[in-house]
């Protein structure tokens, strides 16, 4: 996954939620470059 703000490949992942009735998976990332954090599905 890359980093939508310096574009970094190294990212960790914080914390795993299941969405909606468990179709998919929502991703909190933290860039290991920049510190910054953000969101995927």
């Amino acid at each position: 996954m890359h980093c939508p703000f310096c574009f970094a490949v190294d990212t960790k992942v914080i914390d795993s939620r299941l969405v909606g009735e468990g179709s998919s998976v929502r991703r909190r990332r933290q860039c290991l470059v920049c510190n910054e954090r953000f969101t995927n599905l």
